[in-house]
């Protein structure tokens, strides 16, 4: 029989998976031919080989396998060079144009130089800042402001003020009378008066009042801090309240 046919049956003959018909025509051919028979010791090796867990196996292809490292670690690299740079721009941009930081008294920018007739004179004269903000208490006006890099460094923005009021607290609805002691006999305790309702919170005044309650203001105060940083506490607000620098007085 041809070798190449029997070659194809080597395998299944090694397995004892071929008919019987087909086992005998398989050994009938491996008694004459040396070079089939070479074939069937080396599939019965391979096996061997396959099957002994204390036999090192070669390995498959080590340039593939290296190759393969390669690439997972030329995608890891780009992946972190990515995102390394997406979080540096994002710091830089925030860093430049966002973070604010206090104006110290000595870079207050005025676009009026005095004299100043009142304390809203004096307010609307300051510009050229990322944040003014500006509150009342009582007839002194607190102001404090803050600059970006960029509003610092490169370009002066328009004035943008921010006014700040509080609203009086409501005040506590009274307390129900307590039901008298119970005599020796069954009553029906009176019922307790309706609590009046709570007055509403005042109106947030109009810009017009607010200027013009602000000019009325006998003091103008400099805060040099920002405003999240001496409103985080109530220390540090009367800390800033206490250190701050008069502007203008009337």
């Amino acid at each position: 029989m041809n070798c190449e046919i029997i070659r194809d049956l080597l395998p299944l003959y090694h397995d004892e998976v071929v008919s019987e018909e087909s086992r005998k025509l398989v050994e009938e051919h491996l008694n004459g031919c040396p070079e089939c028979r070479r074939v069937l010791a080396d599939i019965h090796e391979s096996v061997k080989l396959k099957s002994d867990p204390g036999i090192e196996q070669p390995a498959v292809s080590d340039f593939k396998v290296l190759k393969n490292k390669l690439h997972r670690k030329t995608v890891t690299g780009i992946t972190i060079a990515i995102v390394c740079a997406v979080a540096l721009v994002s710091a830089l941009t925030y860093g430049v144009f966002f973070y604010e930081t206090p104006v110290p008294y000595g870079e207050l920018t005025r676009t009026v130089k005095p004299p100043v007739n009142n304390a809203l004179d004096l307010l609307t004269s300051i510009s050229g800042h990322k944040s003014i903000v500006v509150f009342q208490e009582g007839d002194a006006v607190y102001i404090s402001c803050s600059d970006t890099f960029w509003t610092r460094y490169i370009a002066k923005p328009q004035r943008q003020t921010q006014l700040f009021f509080t609203a009086p607290e409501a005040p506590a609805a009274p307390a129900a009378p307590e039901a008298p002691s119970a005599p020796g006999f069954m009553f029906e305790p009176p019922e307790p008066p309706e609590a009046p309702e709570p007055p509403e919170a005042p109106e947030i005044p109009e810009l017009d009042n607010a200027f013009l309650s602000i000019s009325e203001a006998a003091k103008v105060y400099y805060i040099e801090r920002s405003y999240n940083e001496y409103t985080r506490n109530i220390d540090a607000f009367s800390n800033a309240i206490e250190n701050a620098i008069l502007l203008w007085a009337q």
